[in-house]
C-alpha cells in the first residue's frame, strides 16, 4: 500500500494546456516566431525555464531566458484573471474528496508560476485539498529531472517508495520515475501524444471505475499501509 499523493496540475486537474499554448503563441509572435500545436505539445509538463532556455536557443531569441519566462506567466496570469471561475477535470474532484476522506497526505507538484497555481487553485476551488504545493520556481531543475517530486514528498514527510504521482506528460511521468515512486499516466487528449509507457498504470479518465483503481493502492480504515 501507499501512504500518499502527489497530483500535476496542468492537463489533470486543469485542462489548461490549450491555455499556455495561446499564451506562448502570443509571447513568440511578438517575436516574430510561429510555432503550431504539435511542435508545442513536446514541452507539455517541462520546467518553465528548461522550456524557454530551449527555445532560445532553437529560435535564436535575443531576451534571456528570465524574461521569456516572466513574459509567459505575466501571460497566463492576466488569462486566469480574467476568468470568474476555472472548471476541474471531470472526476478529479470526486477523487481528491475520497483521498481527503481517508485522511491522505496530498500534494502538488507543478512547473507553473505560484501565483498562477494558486490562482488556478483558487478558481476551481481545490486548493483545500492539498496539504503542500511545490512550483518551478523552487527548483533548481525543472521535470524531467526528479527535484519537485522529491521536494513535495519530503515536505509531505513520506518516503518516495509509498508515493503516488499523477501526471498526463512524458516529462512529469520520467521525472516521477526518476525520483523512485509509483506514477500513474492519465492520457488526456489536450496533452497530446505524450509518451506515457513509464508509467506503472495508465488512465484514460477519473470515471468511478479509474477511481476505485486509484483508490484501491491507498490504505482503508480497516486495511492498515504498509510500515
Amino acid at each position: 500500500m501507499y501512504k500518499g499523493v502527489i497530483f500535476d496540475m496542468d492537463g489533470v486537474l486543469v485542462d489548461s494546456e490549450p491555455w499556455y499554448f495561446q499564451v506562448n503563441v502570443e509571447v513568440l509572435g511578438r517575436r516574430g516566431i510561429a510555432i503550431d500545436r504539435r511542435d508545442f505539445i513536446r514541452y507539455a509538463g517541462m520546467g518553465m525555464t528548461t522550456m524557454w532556455a530551449d527555445l532560445k536557443q532553437r529560435y535564436g531569441l535575443p531576451d534571456a531566458v528570465e524574461d521569456l519566462v516572466e513574459a509567459e506567466a505575466e501571460g497566463f496570469f492576466r488569462f486566469l484573471q480574467a476568468q470568474a471561475t476555472l472548471p476541474a477535470i471531470p472526476g478529479v474532484r470526486e477523487l481528491l474528496m475520497a483521498l481527503h476522506e481517508r485522511a491522505l497526505p496530498i500534494g502538488l507538484a507543478s512547473s507553473s508560476a505560484r501565483r498562477n497555481v494558486e490562482c488556478v487553485l483558487g478558481k476551481t476551488g481545490l486548493r483545500p485539498f492539498f496539504r503542500v504545493v511545490v512550483t518551478g520556481e523552487e527548483v533548481v531543475h525543472g521535470k524531467p529531472a526528479p527535484d519537485i517530486f522529491r521536494r513535495a514528498a519530503s515536505l509531505l514527510g513520506l518516503p518516495p517508495e509509498t508515493t503516488v504521482v499523477i501526471e498526463d506528460s512524458g516529462n512529469g511521468v520520467r521525472a516521477a520515475k526518476a525520483a523512485g515512486m509509483f506514477c500513474i499516466g492519465f492520457r488526456n487528449p489536450q496533452s497530446g501524444d505524450q509518451d506515457l509507457s513509464p508509467a506503472d498504470l495508465i488512465i484514460a479518465s477519473f470515471a468511478a471505475p479509474q477511481r476505485a483503481q486509484i483508490l484501491g493502492l491507498f490504505p482503508t480504515a480497516d486495511r492498515p499501509g504498509r510500515q
